[in-house]
């Protein structure tokens, strides 16, 4: 069975068409020319015409048949070298998502990298043992405040040992498992730290609060306290070592100081858990007149 084209004809009838067309445009072509010729070998004026009327024909018919030649083959030209440049951009493409997952995983080290040195720069004083903790866990509601750190017994880590970050007290262990131990901070509403102002020399027993302040409540001490003053450990009570920083003095409201404390409660990443005996901070601090 033969096929038929998108004419209605089969290859017969289109092998038949196309010879009986270039067999008519060859002689146009053929008739033209020697139209042209028999034309020039006439000398006189109205030849000459003719000839020239012939010529312009000939030339116009040219021009009709190289012309959509000529277009078929600017496209296939376009249509190569846009398909070279779709290949060069989806290649480069490529190497900028790779490039841009590569910057972030170097992103990702930087950032680590600079939080672990801020945390080796920023431990206890020299004298005082202490370990290195990553905080990946904080546990809050509006009456809890605790923190899940990955250091346990195996690294040192007991009940009741004091948690600082930024040289800033900001708990102490509650609960202790093999590597991973959990930390009361000092804004939780259950915390109790007893702290003394630095100039007025008040004392009193600082409290977290439903609202993630610090509470100051005032129990000894004459001097008026005022906003701006540093607010200290005062060592009593058996945990908490005298002398370090807990914040600064926010506003006053009678025997009631609401303390601001650095700590980005937020953005605790890395502490240290001191694990030297309370005796042996408080006479490391006294032998270098830290404290008296």
């Amino acid at each position: 069975m033969s096929s038929k084209s998108a004419l209605g004809l089969n290859r017969k009838e289109g092998r038949s068409l196309y010879f009986y067309y270039y067999a008519i445009k060859n002689g146009a072509f053929i008739f033209i020319a020697f139209s042209i010729l028999m034309l020039s070998v006439i000398g006189s004026p109205i030849t000459e015409s003719l000839r020239g009327t012939f010529l312009d024909l000939a030339t116009h018919t040219v021009k009709l048949t190289v012309r959509p030649f000529q277009t078929v083959s600017l496209l296939l030209k376009n249509s190569a070298s846009y398909l070279q440049l779709n290949s060069k951009y989806m290649e480069l493409k490529s190497k900028v998502e790779e490039l841009e997952h590569w910057e972030a995983i170097a992103r990702q080290f930087f950032n680590e990298n600079a939080k672990l040195r801020t945390a080796l720069h920023m431990g206890p004083k020299e004298g005082i043992q202490f370990i290195t903790a990553e905080a990946y866990d904080q546990i809050k509601n509006k009456d809890s405040h605790t923190l899940l750190i990955d250091a346990g017994r195996a690294q040192g880590v007991e009940k009741d040992q004091v948690v600082v970050s930024n040289l800033q007290i900001i708990g102490r262990v509650i609960d202790v498992g093999e590597r991973s131990a959990r930390v009361l901070l000092i804004n939780d509403i259950k915390s109790r730290v007893p702290a003394v102002t630095e100039v007025s020399q008040n004392e009193g027993i600082l409290s977290g609060s439903k609202f993630n302040q610090l509470i100051l409540s005032l129990s000894k001490g004459d001097r008026a306290s005022e906003v701006g003053e540093f607010v200290f450990t005062t060592g009593k009570g058996g945990i908490f070592p005298k002398g370090y920083k807990i914040g600064t003095i926010e506003s006053i409201d009678g025997d009631k100081i609401v303390v601001h404390s650095a700590i980005d409660w937020d953005n605790i990443n890395y502490v240290q858990v001191i694990t030297s005996p309370l005796e042996d901070i408080v006479r490391d601090k006294e032998e270098k007149g830290e404290i008296s």
